[in-house]
């Protein structure tokens, strides 16, 4: 089994050869020790064999696997089912994958997976190409179920175009003054400790050695990830840091080296970077737990800042305190900074749906430029107008105005379809829709706390039918999922991407086909109003 990635240096050399067969037992001759990333042989029951290849993907980039297959028994004709299927983690907590079914080379995709297949002779060449939402090495799987043994000639895996940089919002790459390269990944205080995750990377260095300097005094440090002659003792310099920032240096007492991947400097496009990641664990002194603190309290948990040591004995300081952190992160909903840009250049009548409080103030400010109208289903500060979404026309007259934005109010709506197509009756044909709201966030306002969204929620919002076209939609402001006592099957939740908002952007291009016929909601026992969905006497 060859795993290639083109002119990468991750390639394997020499060819392997690889059986299934259905009692689950593989065979296999070449040279698979030279594989950098693993190759795996396993059998999960007795009709069906896998092969496992570990493999670093960049996010946003259309990759493409390529296996060739054929009989192992001379003459004998293929009989089962073979399966490529890409590891969740490179989706959304989902696999992405196909089934072919010999001997009718029936293709069945699941999850956002293309392929096709070309039979040359008595190879069968499967093709398969998916886009990782992330950037993570990770696994591709390799199954077979039927009456014969299958062989696996070679495999390959390449990123389609390898000319484009991989897109996340997961992961911010900063270049910094030094030309080091730093990607934050995680910055989790739980309880009485702090967790940094980060890649690091220089293009003529080496990392010997990591030190975290934090405001709050901390017991011992743990760190994992692959270092160069790792250092004993830290450099003079991470004490100076230490005194010149007023923070205390965290001891490390056990240090691993050992490759721990960095999505982050893996988005950047150099694979080669893909195990420059690190982990740094630290106890704090004082035993916290951040929901009994203070925010100001809370916010010392996490003020921290990183010392790099480099083969050359240099040093680099990162400063992930709150002034500096930002340029770390990645954009915080990038989608409503473009449309509030944009929206204060065009001007026009903008309406905002749930305009009471500070941030709605907020917007009247940044939209200065448009006639900003306000409107919340009670009175309170800018407010202009009281009313229901779900029944705009109470207020409002048709097409009067050229935008209209709700920021966090969806998710309180008793039925936001039925607000959608409220939208569209006041709005200008050609009009802007912003609507935010949360994907994954804890209960609030409750009991209005009803719906959350995921990016694809909003074309069921934002169609034809209800008179829109969607221009984007976002997730952004990646968050971790972790139940309080992670026992099976939940153990592997946090590994899922989550997000804390989702957004669209749609414009109006027609009346709405369909309608809701329901009195406003007033009542909070009122969950769905029972009519339904009818169509328009006049649709077309």
């Amino acid at each position: 089994m060859s795993h290639s990635s083109g002119d990468s240096p991750l390639a394997i050399a020499g060819e392997v050869y690889t059986t299934l067969d259905q009692t689950g037992v593989v065979t296999t001759s070449g040279d698979v020790e030279q594989a950098p990333f693993g190759i795996v042989m396993f059998s999960d029951e007795a009709t069906r064999a896998g092969i496992a290849c570990y493999f670093p993907f960049i996010g946003g980039i259309e990759h493409e696997v390529v296996v060739l297959v054929r009989s192992a028994e001379i003459d004998a004709q293929l009989r089962g089912v073979f399966s490529v299927e890409a590891h969740g983690f490179l989706g959304r907590f989902q696999n992405a994958k196909t089934d072919l079914t010999f001997p009718e080379l029936a293709i069945t995709d699941l999850a956002e997976i293309v392929t096709r297949v070309e039979v040359e002779g008595d190879v069968t060449r499967v093709v398969c190409r998916f886009t990782p939402v992330t950037s993570i090495p990770s696994w591709v799987y390799l199954w077979w179920s039927g009456a014969e043994p299958l062989a696996v000639q070679s495999c390959s895996i390449s990123q389609v175009s390898t000319d484009e940089v991989g897109t996340t919002l997961d992961f911010t790459a900063v270049i910094l003054d030094d030309q080091t390269c730093f990607a934050l990944d995680t910055l989790l205080p739980l309880h009485d400790t702090l967790t940094v995750r980060f890649g690091v990377a220089h293009p003529s260095k080496q990392v010997s050695r990591v030190d975290l300097l934090t405001v709050r005094p901390s017991l011992a440090a743990v760190h994992h990830g692959s270092v160069s002659n790792w250092r004993a003792q830290a450099a003079e310099a991470t004490s100076t840091y230490a005194e010149q920032l007023g923070m205390t240096q965290s001891a490390i007492v056990h240090s691993s080296d050992g490759p721990v991947g960095s999505a982050g400097l893996l988005a950047t496009g150099r694979v080669d970077w893909a195990w420059n990641g690190h982990t740094i664990t630290a106890v704090f002194e004082d035993t916290v737990s951040v929901r009994d603190l203070t925010l100001a309290d809370a916010e010392s948990i996490v003020q921290c800042s990183l010392v790099v040591t480099w083969s050359d004995e240099t040093t680099t300081l990162v400063d992930l305190r709150h002034d500096n952190i930002e340029k770390f992160m990645t954009t915080v909903r990038p989608l409503r900074r473009q449309w509030f840009t944009a929206q204060a250049e065009r001007g026009g009548r903008v309406l905002e749906i749930g305009g009471r409080g500070s941030n709605a103030a907020f917007h009247r400010s940044v939209l200065a430029t448009c006639d900003y109208v306000s409107m919340d289903i009670v009175a309170g500060p800018n407010v202009d107008f009281v009313g229901d979404a779900h029944d705009l026309l109470a207020t409002f007259e048709p097409e009067s105005f050229d935008a209209v934005l709700a920021d966090q109010v969806f998710e309180h709506l008793h039925a936001p379809w039925k607000a959608a197509i409220e939208i569209n009756r006041i709005l200008k044909v050609g009009g802007s829709v912003y609507i935010c709201a949360p994907s994954a966030f804890p209960l609030h306002a409750e009991p209005w706390d009803f719906f959350r969204f995921s990016d694809h929620s909003w074309h069921s919002l934002f169609n034809a039918s209800t008179g829109f076209e969607i221009e984007q939609t976002e997730l952004a402001q990646p968050m971790l999922i972790t139940p309080r006592v992670a026992a099976s099957p939940f153990i592997m939740v946090n590994t899922g991407r989550s997000y804390m908002m989702s957004s669209v952007v749609a414009t109006k291009i027609s009346e709405p086909t369909v309608t809701w016929e329901a009195a406003p909601v007033t009542d909070s026992q009122v969950w769905y109003p029972e009519s339904g969905i009818a169509e328009l006497r006049n649709r077309m």
